[in-house]
């Protein structure tokens, strides 16, 4: 890892952090330029960037560019806030190719979008995904507030739900201000959600997170994706990103607890449980069972499950509408009974072994019972 792009980059992100005016492009610029190099096909090609923060200042440029572009049309017009977002992703649209993607990796930060700017039509394939659209909107609509006097994109904010993103203007995070922009038909773009759609899982049934630009910022880092391929059971991830993406959660988990929502502790959570499988495998194959039952003993990912299923039936941050941190704590409790099962045992004690295996099967089975994720399914059914 160089030691010197990755200083910087956190340096940038705690910065940025403590700004009364967070630079939502200049982060999610940084965490791009980090993110696609370092996840490339060909294993000779990964690095971290020669001048991380003088590429990161080359791209923010260019978007300032384009953002002052989008000004001297906004000067021509009399346009109330929906109607100024419409124009900037009418614009952000206009750089892309077709519709957005879902199934293509690392088309989520506003840095892929500098490079569709950059390079032009010499691209072929200009896409961003859902996230990708969002944020570079919102970075757009951000900087018109602050450098151009369009004080009324101040109010817009990314809301998120388990499997969407949208903008709201609405200081409440209610559907009145809800905002599309990720549809690639000008005529539906920047309408508000229907009401129908409003109540179902998409949108967390209504309650999903309103992100200030500081939990924007945690967004932004929970988007990251490590992996280099996406082959079932031969997948291949970059350790660098992992790291990376894992030094940036603890620190926010630490120094700001409250920017931490639902998906963002799973998030943190499902590096835990990596890092600390790859202990306990180590624990196994070294035939050490006092490392095995210290690393079997101390479960931070739990814990961090646990705290998202909390705060997930908070006001504000998922209403009890979320089922993504069940079906994450029940998925990590049954990949540890079948470790214990299958790898642990011998070195446990097969009756301490089951044991174990027996009480994490029972704690996942509750975890998505009728005290756990099943009233949040019943929500929806509710609804239907």
């Amino acid at each position: 890892m160089d030691h010197e792009s990755i200083m910087a980059l956190y340096a940038v992100i705690q910065q940025e952090l403590q700004s009364p005016d967070v630079n939502i492009a200049k982060v999610s610029i940084a965490l791009g330029s980090v993110e696609s190099p370092l996840t490339k096909r060909d294993p000779t090609e990964r690095c971290w960037p020669v001048n991380f923060l003088g590429e990161v200042m080359e791209c923010l440029d260019i978007f300032q560019l384009f953002v002052a572009e989008i000004n001297r049309q906004l000067a021509t017009k009399e346009l109330d806030a929906r109607g100024k977002v419409k124009l900037v992703a009418d614009a952000v649209w206009s750089k892309l190719t077709g519709v957005f993607v879902n199934d293509v990796l690392h088309v989520q930060h506003v840095y892929i979008f500098t490079q569709h700017l950059k390079y032009g039509t010499k691209s072929s394939k200009r896409q961003l995904d859902c996230g990708g659209v969002v944020t570079t909107v919102l970075a757009a609509c951000q900087l018109l507030a602050l450098q151009y006097g369009h004080t009324d994109l101040a109010a817009c904010k990314f809301q998120v739900s388990e499997d969407h993103c949208w903008l709201n203007c609405d200081p409440g995070g209610g559907r009145e201000g809800t905002i599309e922009v990720t549809t690639d038909s000008a005529v539906k773009r920047a309408l508000p959600v229907d009401a129908a759609a409003w109540q179902g899982w998409l949108y967390s049934g209504g309650h999903a997170p309103l992100c200030s630009h500081q939990m924007t910022i945690t967004a932004m880092i929970t988007s990251m994706n490590p992996s280099i391929t996406t082959r079932q059971n031969t997948g291949e991830d970059s350790a660098q990103v992992q790291r990376a993406q894992r030094h940036l959660l603890r620190m926010i988990h630490s120094n700001y607890p409250d920017l931490m929502y639902p998906a963002a502790l799973g998030c943190l959570a499902d590096l835990e449980e990596r890092q600390v499988q790859d202990a306990l495998e180590a624990a196994v194959e070294g035939d050490d069972k006092a490392k095995l039952e210290q690393h079997l003993q101390a479960n931070q990912a739990q814990s961090l499950f646990e705290r998202a299923i909390q705060i997930s039936t908070q006001p504000g941050l998922g209403g009890h509408h979320q089922w993504y941190p069940y079906s994450y704590m029940f998925g990590h409790l049954m990949r540890r009974a079948e470790f214990l099962v299958k790898e642990a045992a011998q070195l446990l004690g097969q009756d301490v072994a089951l044991q174990q295996a027996d009480v994490a099967i029972q704690s996942a089975m509750q975890s998505i019972g009728s005290r756990g994720g099943a009233v949040v399914l019943q929500h929806y059914r509710c609804s239907h």
